[in-house]
């Protein structure tokens, strides 16, 4: 489990060291940010699970099936 900034997780991405991804998506606009995923690189992921709570987030849950491609 890693909990850090996107800079953290990016590099952690960019190594392969990532087993799995649990993406929670809350539905507000906040504007800009920091990107999680490296740029000018492309994830394959397979998607395992949904599920939807009540206050309106989303859990996704993916697996890797690649390693990245430019």
């Amino acid at each position: 489990m890693l909990f850090a900034g996107a800079g953290m997780a990016s590099t952690f991405i960019m190594h392969d060291l990532i087993d799995e991804y649990r993406l929670i998506i809350n539905p507000v606009g906040l504007g800009k940010g920091t990107s999680l995923f490296p740029d000018k690189k492309r994830l394959q992921l397979k998607l395992l699970e949904v599920k939807v709570f009540t206050c309106g987030n989303t859990l996704l849950i993916y697996k890797p099936e690649k390693k990245f491609k430019k």
